[in-house]
C-alpha cells in the first residue's frame, strides 16, 4: 500500500492472518524479531538511511492478554513491543521497518458471536487462512462451489491487498480479501466424491440452494409425521439399575469424565421411560462412548432383552467385539460377532440362536 498525507509518501501492507491463529502471529513474529533490513527512508522526512530490526508492536486489548502474550515470546523482547491498546487491522510500514500486529480477535473466546448474512451460511467449518491448502475445495455464499488456487498480492489504485484466488469453472477467478472469508466455509462432502464446480455470474448455485430448501421442507414434514406417530407409541420401561449394574461399572479400569457420567445417566433415565428413547449421543475418538453404550447394553441384557451393536466397518466390529466381550465375560451374557469374515454356517449359527431367544 502506498498512501501520502501531506506531501509525505509511506509505503505499507495490511497485517491480518492472526484471527483466531496464535501459532501464525507467534511465526510472524519471530521472522520479524530476527530479521535485519536495510530500510531507505523518504529524505523529505529527514531520516537517514539505515540497516535496522524490525521493531514489532502487538496490541492485545487488555492487560490480561499482554501478559499470556509476554509469556509466549520470551525471546524476543527487545525489539518487541506488547501493548494493551487496540487497532482494528494490523499493519507494516515498510519506510520505518514497522511491523503492528492486532492480536485482540485471538482471544475472543466467549461472548456474544457476530451474526452472519444468512442463518443458513452458519454451518460449516470456518475459514482460517492457515488451514486453507492448494486444491481445497470451498463454499462461497453466494458463488457456490470453487477451488482454492493459491494466494496473490494485487496493488490497486496505490494500496496492495492480499487475496485469495478461488477457481470456478471456465477458469473465472474469484479474489477475495485474507481478511475477509465469513463469505465462505471448507466444502464438506459426503465420501471423496469431487464436488462439481460451479460457473461464476450463473444461477445454478442458486438453483441448487433453492432445491434443497425444497428437499428440506419435504423432509421436515415426514419428520413431524414420524414424531407424531412416535409420540403415541409406547415403548418397553426398562428396571431400575440392578446391583450387578452398579458392579459393572464400577469395574470400569479408567476414570470416567463428567460428559460419560452425564451421558450414561440420562441414556439409563430414557431406558426407564414409557416413551420409545430418541437419543442422539455424539463425540469425537477418543471420548469413551463405547463405554457409554456398554453400559446401556448391559442394562438391557439385565431385563433379558437381547442387543444389536452396529459399527460401520469390519475392522472396528472385531474391535468392538473383543471390548464388549471383555467387560461382560464375568456375566451370564452372550457376545456374538456377525460379520463377512465369519463362515456361512457360524452366521446361520448365530441368527438361529437370535430367533430363539427372540421367543
Amino acid at each position: 500500500m502506498h498512501a501520502k498525507r501531506n506531501g509525505y509518501s509511506f509505503s505499507y501492507r495490511e497485517v491480518n492472518f492472526f484471527r483466531s491463529s496464535m501459532d501464525l502471529l507467534l511465526q510472524e513474529v519471530e521472522e520479524a524479531a530476527k530479521a535485519k533490513k536495510y530500510v531507505k527512508h523518504n529524505s523529505s522526512v529527514g531520516i537517514k538511511d539505515a540497516t535496522a530490526e524490525k521493531t514489532v508492536v502487538i496490541l492485545t486489548g487488555s492487560k490480561e492478554n499482554s501478559k499470556k502474550i509476554i509469556s509466549l515470546l520470551k525471546g524476543y523482547k527487545e525489539n518487541v513491543i506488547i501493548s494493551d491498546g487496540t487497532i482494528s487491522t494490523g499493519f507494516e510500514c515498510y519506510d520505518f521497518n514497522l511491523l503492528v500486529i492486532s492480536a485482540v480477535d485471538i482471544f475472543k473466546t466467549s461472548g456474544p458471536k457476530r451474526k452472519l448474512f444468512k442463518s443458513e451460511f452458519k454451518q460449516g467449518e470456518t475459514i482460517i487462512f492457515s488451514d486453507l491448502k492448494i486444491g481445497d475445495y470451498i463454499v462461497h455464499r453466494t458463488n457456490g462451489i470453487g477451488q482454492f488456487i493459491g494466494v496473490n498480492t494485487i496493488k490497486s489504485e496505490g494500496i496492495s491487498k492480499d487475496y485469495i484466488k478461488i477457481r470456478y469453472r471456465g477458469e473465472d477467478i474469484l479474489y477475495i480479501p485474507t481478511n475477509n472469508l465469513d463469505n465462505i466455509r471448507k466444502y464438506i462432502g459426503a465420501g471423496d466424491r469431487v464436488p462439481k464446480v460451479n460457473r461464476l455470474g450463473s444461477k445454478e448455485w442458486e438453483n441448487a440452494k433453492q432445491k434443497v430448501k425444497s428437499n428440506l421442507k419435504e423432509v421436515a414434514r415426514d419428520l413431524i409425521e414420524l414424531y407424531a406417530k412416535r409420540g403415541k407409541l409406547q415403548g418397553f420401561s426398562f428396571s431400575k439399575d440392578t446391583p450387578w449394574q452398579k458392579e459393572f461399572e464400577e469395574r470400569f479400569e479408567y476414570t470416567e469424565t463428567d460428559d460419560q457420567l452425564r451421558a450414561s445417566e440420562e441414556i439409563k433415565q430414557d431406558m426407564e421411560a414409557v416413551k420409545p428413547m430418541d437419543r442422539l449421543l455424539c463425540g469425537d475418538v477418543g471420548y469413551g462412548k463405547t463405554e457409554v453404550a456398554i453400559r446401556g447394553a448391559f442394562k438391557a441384557c439385565m431385563d433379558q432383552k437381547q442387543v444389536a451393536y452396529l459399527v460401520p466397518t469390519t475392522i472396528l466390529a472385531g474391535q468392538q467385539y473383543e471390548e464388549f466381550k471383555q467387560r461382560m465375560k464375568d456375566y451370564p451374557i452372550t457376545v456374538e460377532l456377525l460379520n463377512r469374515f465369519r463362515s456361512k454356517k457360524e452366521q446361520s449359527e448365530i441368527i438361529k440362536k437370535i430367533k430363539l431367544r427372540s421367543r
